[in-house]
């Protein structure tokens, strides 16, 4: 599956025909518990070419887009378009891109550029820091006139920034899975609790040192295989059997320091490394936090179980 240049998702025909056997079926595009990621995206596309977003805001647009691709995806859209590292995870993320920026972003710089004459939708290298600049205004513009929109997909509405990583870190307590941790990560970087940790450049680089180590930590006969054309085409498959299985955190970290040590940051204009290290602190503290929130569920379960063994014995 590809990109093309117009925006749109192509699909074999045999997905297409899936399609069409599915609505045939079910009146529409249903998506199935048993469908691939192929034929799910597929019927994803026949949703957003049948979608009326007439009288919607921007954030109900976004939200609608992100909900149908979480539902199809079981709940995983915050690791898949934050870290995408497998073939499958591209694809769909892709695809989702493509669709938000039809629908939400490309309207909402259109409308930026005819309030300020300052178009963000094209640049060149010779005029990034102007770019940058732009940039940090059209998204005071969306915050100004729109709101803090950062997180609502996520279903973080009308949260402060130490209320959104709360709230994370207890969803996420007691799940240690290296899905579990993508998805953690996908969501403080989402719902802006990283940036405000980290800065926004320091969150990107930080998200983009985790994408890096990820192949080097889980796959190095791969990774470190340079006689191979491709190293990092890591087959699916090998992906698949890594993500549900427990995930180290501090091991994980180890090998981010160990990563750092090696990386040549030169030509940057902002302390890359500083922000990387930060993030790798924060990586622990963010899993301690979701422990300790694990730990007082716990606890607070085995309190309400003694009140009610207390209240039985006492009829």
């Amino acid at each position: 599956m590809s990109v093309a240049a117009s925006g749109a998702v192509s699909v074999s025909n045999a997905a297409a025909e899936a399609v069409r056997n599915t609505a045939s079926r079910t009146g529409g595009a249903e998506i199935l518990p048993g469908d691939s990621t192929e034929v799910k995206l597929a019927k994803l596309r026949q949703m957003a070419e049948e979608a009326d977003y007439t009288g919607m805001s921007y954030d109900d647009i976004r939200t609608s887009i992100w909900n149908r691709y979480n539902d199809a995806f079981d709940g995983n859209m915050a690791a898949i378009t934050t870290f995408p590292i497998t073939h499958e995870w591209i694809d769909v993320n892709n695809q989702y891109s493509a669709e938000y920026c039809l629908n939400v972003l490309y309207p909402l710089q259109e409308e930026f550029r005819l309030s300020t004459g300052i178009n963000v939708s094209t640049w060149s290298k010779d005029n990034y820091a102007q770019h940058e600049r732009d940039m940090d205004a059209f998204h005071e513009y969306v915050r100004s006139k729109y709101g803090d929109t950062a997180g609502r997909e996520l279903g973080y509405v009308d949260m402060s920034v130490k209320e959104r990583e709360q709230a994370i870190c207890q969803k996420y307590a007691g799940k240690n899975t290296l899905r579990d941790f993508l998805n953690m990560q996908g969501e403080l970087y989402q719902s802006g609790v990283l940036s405000n940790k980290l800065g926004r450049d320091g969150a990107w680089a930080y998200i983009k040192a985790i994408n890096y180590q990820l192949p080097a930590t889980f796959f190095p006969d791969i990774y470190y295989d340079f006689s191979n054309d491709l190293p990092m085409n890591i087959p699916q498959s090998r992906w698949d059997a890594v993500l549900d299985g427990k995930f180290d955190a501090r091991a994980f970290a180890a090998d981010m320091r160990e990563t750092l040590k090696t990386m040549n940051f030169s030509g940057w204009d902002f302390d890359i490394e500083g922000a990387i290290s930060k993030g790798i602190d924060y990586l622990l503290e963010a899993v301690a936090k979701a422990q300790q929130a694990e730990q007082q569920r716990h606890a607070e379960w085995e309190k309400r179980a003694e009140r009610a063994e207390l209240a039985e014995r006492a009829e």
